[in-house]
């Protein structure tokens, strides 16, 4: 009887009915993503769907997880992406023996996971960043095939929480406290993580405000590839990271004062170190051969031992010593350097894009590597001169605002023949070239864009492709 009142409510529209019960209906809104708000629940079979490698959307379940998922032993991804309303998931979900990627990525609400996740032999991927899950199970460490942990939280959640809930969700990630005081903490489950061998990504961002070192190791993680350890708040000191990372982000670390060994880091191509204000050395620089992406924004303190200076007293990267394959650096807020190497240009012939913003006491820029793409220079109040600009034949944005001292000529700006964006700002004594040899110069670019003025003046001007029939 209740079933025939379900159905003659929408007998030709499944998606509005409460209660999905025939298998055709269940297969056209899972696979035709028709779920509404009317739905608050499903039998699923999948000795009657037949499901194999067949794509299934999740947004139904925005109010439920029915019991009955854990019958679907062939669903090999399960995507609740900004499910903002799910809570909990069944214990059911861990019988899906064939699940590879489980998706949870901003359902805000989900505070936990099932105990027996580990039972997911198959799971590859654990994405579940942006939620409110506070611990995790031990049995996490029984994900041998595990390639994917993302468990990072946002900034703005952590800042908007009062300080006594900052350890029940933060502090750290699944904790619990010992007897006693209720600000000491337990951290033996964080060992759970040396034991998922095959990662290959891990992101724990903004997970712990208190703690000054990891309570893991990370050495024996010996495929991982890309960490991700940015605000943590607290920790000092970072050491035995594996000699497989090609990737390693510790931004806004404002506490961090060592990085104990990069020497073993023969692969690692992109190192951000950004507003980590209390780092203040990196021994053995020179070894990271690969390194293609330097972001040391805010580093004032970062300082490199004597050997490793080539030129200049204060510059603070071991630019002689670093790859010549670098494509990238970052020196924003670097208030006391002065200058950069005469040999700049030559050293990181490959450097694309270079960020001098900030430098307060910057005077002179030598002529630059010329395969720069980005050149950006605000706020350099005191820079005095630029050197030459017509090697740069690919540079395609240049910002040059608030550099109060600089009254000469910018040269060569009328050879710069892919440049499309121009920004100005500030610059009363700059002498520029006839902006109208710079249009005819800008063959390659399609638009431009020129900012000039005390304020800001924006204007893009379109450029007519010619007809080469």
């Amino acid at each position: 009887m209740g079933r025939e009142i379900v159905l003659k409510k929408s007998p030709r529209e499944p998606c509005k009915q409460s209660r999905l019960i025939d298998p055709k209906d269940v297969f056209d809104v899972l696979h035709g993503n028709k779920g509404t708000e009317a739905i608050e629940g499903m039998i699923v079979n999948s000795n009657m769907l037949k499901l194999k490698n067949v794509p299934l959307s999740t947004q139904v379940f925005k109010r439920m997880v029915h019991p009955s998922i854990g019958s679907l032993e062939k669903l090999v991804e399960l995507d609740f992406k900004s499910c903002k309303k799910l809570k909990f998931l069944p214990s059911s979900i861990c019988k899906l023996k064939s699940l590879e990627v489980l998706c949870l990525k901003y359902c805000e609400k989900l505070r936990e996971l099932p105990i027996e996740l580990g039972k997911l032999e198959q799971l590859r991927e654990l994405l579940a960043g942006g939620t409110a899950i506070s611990h995790i199970p031990f049995s996490l460490g029984c994900l041998r095939n595990l390639k994917t942990l993302d468990l990072w939280v946002y900034e703005s959640s952590i800042l908007s929480k009062p300080k006594s809930q900052l350890l029940d969700i933060l502090s750290p990630l699944f904790l619990s406290r010992t007897r006693g005081s209720p600000s000491v903490v337990n951290l033996c489950s964080w060992e759970v993580i040396e034991n998922l061998t095959s990662l290959v990504s891990l992101d724990l961002s903004g997970r712990s405000y208190y703690l000054q070192n990891l309570p893991f190791g990370l050495r024996h993680l010996s495929n991982l590839k890309s960490l991700y350890l940015n605000n943590f708040q607290n920790l000092r000191i970072l050491v035995k990271l594996p000699p497989s990372l090609e990737e390693l982000s510790v931004e806004n670390c404002v506490s961090l004062e060592k990085i104990a060994v990069v020497s073993n880091l023969k692969r690692l191509k992109v190192l951000c170190l950004g507003n980590c204000k209390s780092l203040v050395e990196l021994l053995n620089m020179g070894s990271l051969s690969s390194l293609v992406d330097l972001d040391i924004r805010n580093c004032n303190a970062l300082a490199i031992p004597d050997n490793y200076l080539h030129e200049v007293d204060d510059v603070p990267i071991a630019l002689r010593s670093l790859s010549s394959s670098l494509k990238e650096i970052d020196l924003m807020g670097r208030y006391y350097l002065q200058s950069l190497p005469l040999s700049f240009c030559h050293q990181y012939s490959n450097l694309e894009r270079l960020y001098l913003d900030d430098l307060q006491n910057l005077r002179l820029l030598p002529q630059l590597p010329p395969n720069l793409e980005i050149l950006s220079l605000k706020n350099c109040v005191s820079l005095e001169k630029i050197a030459d600009l017509s090697n740069l034949k690919r540079l395609g944005r240049l910002d040059i605002q608030n550099c109060k001292s600089l009254v000469v000529e910018l040269s060569g700006l009328e050879s710069l023949e892919s440049l499309h964006c121009l920004g100005i700002a500030n610059c009363s004594g700059l002498r520029i070239p006839s902006i109208q040899k710079w249009f005819k110069a800008s063959s390659k670019v399609a638009w431009i864009t020129l900012r000039v003025g005390v304020g800001f003046v924006s204007c893009c001007f379109l450029k007519p492709f010619k007809n080469t029939l």
